[in-house]
């Protein structure tokens, strides 16, 4: 049984019921009640001196009474007093921390543990056996083409582990595979070709958590799988990879139309990259790369930087002071690129050729081909690309 305010001992039960009627329903106000009862109180407080009210429901824990505590007059309507139990401590709110709540909030945190573990192992499991390495067969170095070598390379060169056999996944590594247009790419021809698996034993939160789990992987959070037949002696095999060895006799045209293809994706990066400097949203699309590839014709890649960083600095200023919109000003771009190459033709112009920006640092695909195979170094972006070249670097 609840205790009474010592300040209501002096009143009997009757007159304690009469004195709470008498304040709810306004019969006297609260300074006329605490003369009247003589209670030593002020008005504001009387009611919190009132016995607290059985609910009428049992505490789910040790079976006592629910209690509510009495309202104000002005609350009275909308009583929102919290159940509670004198016996155990238990309220009926999100936060109680009575014995049972607390215990029973451990036992769901122990639950919630056990089933995250058991859903964890279950995602692995499934992982392990869409992704199951066993019973593959590799690939022969020996019967990878140009392109295969070339693009293994440049990803080993970024994220071989150091079991030389798996990769880190692409988001921890502080190398840049390819220029970002070419970078699925070179994924998508290697996945494709079975030269490199997805590695089962990658991060989880490398897939896709929905109804096709696992089948659906992030390109840059997965780990890969080198599925290559390593020689006897493993670094060999490994050796071969991070510096493949290309007959440029045997290649010269697809080494030519290789360099061409890497040429294009350093500009269109570039322009992506100048495009966001001056905020210009800009997708890249067919015309886009038509242009580039005529400019490449007569133009190398630094002054292709040259011509692109002029186009946008003068589209940018149109912007600035012509009544056009940012995205007519972006789209102007590509058309001022094609006519700044024409003219330069035209005129006869010697155009500065531009270095690569620190933004844009020369990729592990670039490195492997121009310094490793081609063994032409800076050429590759301060000159057009050319079969001529390629054909006075074999030695």
């Amino acid at each position: 049984m609840l205790k009474i305010n010592e300040k209501l001992q002096h009143l009997d039960e009757k007159s304690r019921l009469k004195l709470m009627d008498a304040y709810y329903s306004g019969e006297k106000t609260p300074t006329e009640l605490i003369e009247l009862y003589n209670i030593d109180t002020t008005p504001s407080n009387l009611f919190r001196l009132f016995p607290k009210a059985k609910t009428g429901d049992i505490c789910k824990y040790c079976n006592g009474d629910m209690y509510i505590k009495r309202p104000s007059k002005t609350n009275y309507k909308r009583n929102n007093n919290i159940p509670f139990c004198p016996s155990c401590g238990h309220k009926e709110a999100v936060d109680c921390n009575c014995e049972g709540c607390s215990a029973k909030r451990e036992t769901e945190l122990i639950e919630r543990e056990r089933k995250r573990k058991e859903d964890l192992a279950k995602k692995i499991e499934l992982i392990h056996k869409v992704y199951n390495l066993s019973d593959i067969d590799n690939c022969m170095m020996n019967q990878l083409t140009f392109l295969d070598k070339l693009y293994l390379s440049s990803l080993c060169r970024a994220v071989l582990d150091e079991d030389g056999r798996t990769t880190i996944p692409l988001d921890e590594s502080n190398y840049v595979i390819a220029p970002y247009s070419a970078v699925y790419d070179i994924l998508k021809h290697l996945y494709n070709n079975n030269i490199i698996l997805v590695n089962p034993n990658s991060d989880i939160n490398a897939f896709k958590n929905n109804e096709e789990f696992p089948r659906i992987f992030y390109l840059d959070r997965v780990s890969f799988y080198i599925n290559i037949k390593y020689d006897i002696e493993k670094v060999k095999t490994i050796r071969e990879i991070l510096n493949p060895i290309i007959d440029l006799n045997e290649n010269i045209y697809e080494a030519y139309e290789i360099w061409r293809e890497i040429a294009l994706y350093e500009c269109l990066d570039y322009l992506i990259f100048q495009m966001k400097k001056v905020g210009f949203n800009f997708k890249i699309g067919d015309k886009t790369i038509a242009v580039t590839k005529e400019l490449l014709d007569s133009f190398s890649v630094s002054q292709i930087y040259s011509i692109i960083y002029n186009s946008v600095t003068n589209a940018t200023r149109y912007y600035q002071e012509g009544n056009v919109s940012k995205k007519q000003a972006a789209n102007s771009v590509i058309t001022r690129c094609k006519s700044f190459g024409e003219k330069a033709l035209m005129k006869g112009w010697e155009l500065n050729k531009y270095k690569r920006p620190t933004e844009l640092p020369q990729s592990t695909l670039s490195e492997v081909l121009f310094n490793n195979i081609y063994k032409i170094g800076n050429q590759c972006i301060d000159e057009v690309p050319s079969i001529d070249i390629l054909k006075n670097s074999i030695v």
